[in-house]
């Protein structure tokens, strides 16, 4: 693992003088370094660290010492374009980091190597890195150091690989492009030798038509060139022709003599599917540098979906989530690329054969861009018309007919060297006739099986069946896990991959996937034998894996996991593979599974599948009686998992014992559910080999739903000490173990603990993002809002509200937006209380409405959830406009209490409170924390209207002890309206103020108390408007 360290001399007073400067010379220099994989780690002044975490593979030293010298002579050159605006440059090449840590510990001692024996504007390398470069380069030792004198050799008979390979790089020849091959560099590295007779070159002393053909290309670059240096104030540049790969290799080209960075290349295919477009967008924008001071919720969100969503089948995702996320992720990197500063093309290579994708791309470009425009290729203009574009047809009269002629012949036809030398087909440019080749002649398979068994040895047609058996799932990771355990080394396969993509064969490996062609007789490369081989250790690896936990088995694997193995074997790893549909919302594929699943194999796997059917309605339905499954209902389903009509697969009979658990709880048979629980256990302990099959602990399981029902019966320690056991039985199972801390966060938020509850749902979002627990994730931003709302930080929760909005809108998530919004308006209002931005009207004045809050919860269709209808009535008895508020609180008042917050492990997103204070004070239908806090509200406006009588019963009803006062997190709000409506003076036929207040306080106290962060102490006593009232109410009784 390598790193460079940067020291830019003035950089930092850069920052003050011209700032946008700085951030153009950072993006210039991560661009530059991200084109060889490396990542900046750490900025400190002028000093900036980049590590090579994941390296591209390369199969000799020599290529890595000719990777680096292109690296570092394109350093040195950028720091000299920059020279007049910084005092000096050094920078430093090390060697045999272990990761990421070690490169950051390594840190300081690079500076005080670097101080001890220094040279302006220098190059330097560690003793590690010198062991490897010594034979390349020109070194000179300094201290602890070696200073790079020349990067060339004095005893060298010619420069060394990367001297060569830059120089080609300078001539741009268009021959050395093509789609799936990116990097101008890295693809002319390989340029042959210049100093020596190449036998693949025709013989320079004879004419040959290709030296009359060679002004084309230099003609259509030219051309290209003159049309990207026009006006860049249009929508785009569309360039289309015939022959897609020669315009695909001239345009690669072009770009790369326009352009100081390398272009950003998205090669459509039509194999692609949507979700493979969208990851190649992913996987090609580059990221754009935001400082940490700048940086807004979206940023941190969409980073770690980037990283997630880069592969397919990491971890588990609802598809209809995924779909989603993919989508938004996208866009979301497009626009804020060609917002940003940045003069890097965007190339969009062969757009018309992505159509949908390409114009869901074209849609997220924003219409006034900072970037330079568009670069599109295509068969023929678009079909809409010019339009925005500039178009330019490069197609050649002659190409059609000349095309058509040569493909009937059958002389388009690769030679035998373009099947066995890939250096000689690329330097002649065969890729590009191979390319055509596959389209045009094999585009149904014909014939295509026996020149690819011909020419092509055996490891190349292992690895590419091993591919084509992927098709794009797991990425590049699971390709080289499946090499290895087919037995073909790293540096073969490295190797086999190239030529394969010099081919054509495989249009790019982001996904690996096989040319369109090649699928349709990809079943003919190997003989049967080998091919049933293949693809028994393949499904026997897999299999191993998800059993062993360190692999997550997802619906789209399964086919290629199930090849290999038995019934019995497939029956067993279909149950966990069911229950994490049920679990993450999965119904589409559910029910897909279902579909697919063998006669012989679901009679063993029956049991599994209701289970999973039980699940899901249970998690995701509207409670215990609704059902969207194929079963009517889901009690003549228990009846039958319970008797043992159906039974699960071994070892999974505790998981079934677990999705029973869930029902009884969820028909508030705590009891029942609980000797469920503790059946499960006491069977896993029996049979050790239950307890983490596949990355799934039932243990861990048992205790999570044993946490839940202690909750739901108030019992706050018990359900503490559940959510530790759950934690530690389920280290090995991520969703268990996220789940756990989730509802470690909500533990803490309920109790008062607002600084370990914001601590806990940090750290566990970067878990959520790996496990695709998308329903936990939008939870913990929910969460973080409203902690940051209890602590009075009205702005920040508007902001995390409001994110939340956009978020859950863009993927259809009706309930989440709409709560929401809700706490959005919410947030404001209490926002413009804190600040006294009120606005004053006699309707205000006369307490009939007032104009402000009415405008805050406006709404232009539809009508309001009960929460919205609450929070406009708290916001207009605030303002003192009780009359209006009353009747709103009648409304709310009755809807709650024919509500029904029954008891399950999903997320209830009917409010903003049912998902988190509702776990502990819902124990019963018809009871709900929004219930409970519209009654306090009514009381204290009947009492404002004059009507008393009403209004006391119903604050006895809230504050008295036996009612749950003690546990509600709300209780302080209940007490301090009841003190506010009593008179000043004491009296016989009613509570005395002062002593209601004193409660409140008390409540306050000990909630505060429990808050670990000193500020937050403060935030929550002095930001937090309801306790700010009450403390300054109880001050003039001196209680405080």
């Amino acid at each position: 693992m390598y790193a460079i360290l940067v020291e830019a001399g003035g950089l930092h007073q850069m920052a003050r003088i011209h700032p946008s400067w700085q951030r153009r010379f950072l993006l210039d220099l991560g661009e530059l370094l991200g084109r060889y994989d490396f990542i900046p780690l750490r900025h400190d002044g002028d000093q900036l660290l980049f590590l090579q975490e994941n390296p591209s593979r390369v199969s000799s030293l020599e290529e890595t010492r000719e990777i680096m010298g292109e690296l570092l002579l394109g350093l040195r050159s950028f720091l000299a374009d920059c020279a007049e605006n910084l005092l000096d440059y050094t920078v430093l090449l090390a060697a045999d980091l272990r990761d990421r840590s070690g490169a950051a510990e390594a840190f300081p001692g690079f500076l005080q190597q670097l101080s001890a024996a220094r040279e302006e504007n220098a190059l330097y390398l560690t003793g590690e890195a010198a062991e490897y470069f010594r034979d390349a380069l020109e070194l000179v030792r300094e201290g602890a150091l070696f200073r790079v004198a020349s990067l060339v050799r004095a005893d060298q008979a010619r420069p060394g690989p990367y001297s060569q390979a830059l120089r080609c790089s300078q001539q741009r020849d268009a021959t050395l492009c093509r789609p799936g091959h990116r990097g101008p560099a890295r693809a002319n590295r390989s340029q042959p030798d210049q100093s020596q007779p190449d036998q693949s070159q025709p013989d320079q002393s004879q004419p040959d038509q290709s030296q009359a053909d060679q002004s084309q290309p230099d003609r259509e670059i030219g051309s290209i060139l003159q049309v990207l240096s026009g006006d860049e104030s249009s929508g785009g540049f569309w360039f289309c022709g015939s022959d897609r790969s020669a315009l695909a290799a001239w345009i690669e080209a072009a770009l790369e003599v326009a352009g100081s960075s390398p272009a950003v290349v998205i090669q459509c295919s039509r194999a692609a599917t949507r979700r493979d477009f969208l990851r190649m967008v992913i996987q090609a924008i580059p990221d754009t540098p935001v400082p940490a001071s700048e940086r807004s919720e979206e940023d941190r969100v969409y980073g770690a979906l980037r990283e997630q969503l880069r592969e397919p089948g990491r971890g588990y995702l609802a598809r209809t989530m995924i779909d989603h996320d993919l989508r938004a992720t996208a866009a979301f990197l497009v626009r804020r690329f060609f917002l940003s500063d940045s003069r890097r093309r965007v190339y969009l290579a062969d757009g018309d054969l992505c159509q949908g994708g390409a114009r869901e791309f074209l849609s997220w470009i924003p219409e006034v861009a900072a970037g330079a425009p568009l670069v599109v290729s295509a068969a023929a203009p678009p079909g809409e018309g010019p339009g925005p574009w500039v178009v330019t047809d490069l197609s050649s009269p002659t190409d059609s007919s000349s095309r058509t002629d040569r493909s009937s012949q059958g002389d388009i036809a690769p030679s035998s060297s373009l099947l066995s030398s890939a250096e000689e087909a690329r330097y002649r440019g065969e890729f590009g006739r191979a390319l055509r080749y596959w389209e045009t002649s094999f585009g149904s398979g014909r014939g295509l099986a026996g020149i690819l068994r011909q020419g092509l040895n055996p490891l190349h047609r292992r690895v590419l069946f091993l591919v084509y058996l992927l098709r794009g799932r797991g990425g590049i990771t699971l390709l080289d896990e499946l090499c290895r355990s087919a037995g073909i080394p790293v540096a073969e396969e490295s190797h086999a991959l190239r030529e394969l993509l010099y081919f054509g064969l495989l249009p790019s490996l982001t996904p690996p996937r096989v040319h369109e062609a090649v699928a349709c007789v990809a079943g003919e490369l190997l003989s049967p034998r080998e091919r049933s081989e293949l693809e028994q250790q393949v499904s026997h690896h897999l299999a191993g894996a998800v059993m062993a936990g360190t692999r997550a088995l997802v619906p789209e694997m399964w086919d290629l996991v199930r090849t290999g193995l038995s019934r019995e074997e497939q029956a067993s790893l279909l149950h966990p593979l069911l229950q994490r549909c049920a679990e993450g919302g999965g119904k589409e594929e559910l029910e897909e599974l279902a579909r697919e699943i063998p006669r012989d194999i679901l009679r063993e796997t029956r049991g599994s599948l209701e289970s999973a059917q039980l699940r899901l309605v249970l998690r995701w339905a509207e409670g215990p009686e609704e059902s969207p499954s194929p079963v009517e209902r889901l009690s003549p389903l228990a009846d039958r998992l319970s008797s043992g009509e159906v039974r699960a697969p071994a070892p999974w009979e505790s998981d079934l014992l677990l999705a029973l658990g869930e029902y009884q709880m969820a028909c508030r048979d705590y009891a029942g559910a609980q000797k469920l629980c503790k059946k499960a256990v006491l069977l896993n302990q029996e049979r050790p080999e239950q307890h983490s099959q596949a990355g799934r602990s039932c243990r861990g399981m048992a205790h999570l739903l044993m946490a839940r029902i202690a909750l739901y019966q108030g019992q706050l320690r018990e359900s503490g000490q559940y959510i530790s056991f759950a934690q530690d039985e389920g280290a090995r199972d991520t969703l268990v173990w996220c789940e756990a801390r989730v509802l470690e966060g909500i533990h803490c938020f309920l109790l008062g603990n607002y600084t370990r509850a914001d601590r806990t749902f940090g750290e566990i979002q970067p878990r959520l993002f790996e496990a695709g627990a998308s329903h936990l994730l939008v939870l913990s931003w929910f969460a973080r809002a409203r902690l940051r709302f209890e602590l009075g930080e009205y702005s920040e929760a508007r902001a995390g509200f409001a994110f939340l909005e956009r978020y859950s809108g863009e993927r259809e998530l009706a309930p989440v937006r709409e709560t929401a919004r809700a706490w959005k308006r919410r947030a404001l209002c209490f926002l413009h209380d804190r600040s006294g931005e009120r606005v004053s009207s006699p309707e205000a004045a006369s307490g009939k409405s007032d104009p402000q809050i009415e405008e805050i919860f406006s709404r232009d269709e539809g009508e309001f959830s009960p929460e919205e209808t609450f929070f406009l009535a708290e916001a207009l008895c605030r303002r003192g406009c009780f009359a209006r508020a009353l009747p709103l609180l009648d409304q709310v008042c009755q809807i709650e209490g024919g509500s029904d917050r029954w008891p399950h492990l999903g997320v209830a997103w009917d409010n903003g409170f049912a998902p988190l204070e509702d776990l502990l004070v819902g124990e019963a239908p018809g009871t709900s924390e929004l219930g409970r806090l519209a009654t306090a509200c009514r009381a204290w406006a009947l009492a404002r209207t004059g009507r008393m009588d009403e209004a006391v019963p119903l604050f006895f009803g809230l504050t008295r002890s036996g009612n749950g006062v003690s546990r509600d997190p709300q209780a302080l709000v209940f007490t301090y309206l009841y003190a506010t409506v009593l008179p000043e003076k004491r009296s016989p036929d009613q509570d005395d103020r002062a002593t209601i207040l004193g409660r409140a306080v008390k409540i306050c106290q000990e909630r505060s108390s429990r808050i670990e962060d000193h500020q937050d102490r403060v935030r929550f006593t002095r930001n937090n408007l309801w306790t700010r009232e009450l403390l300054e109410a109880a001050r003039r009784y001196n209680l405080v």
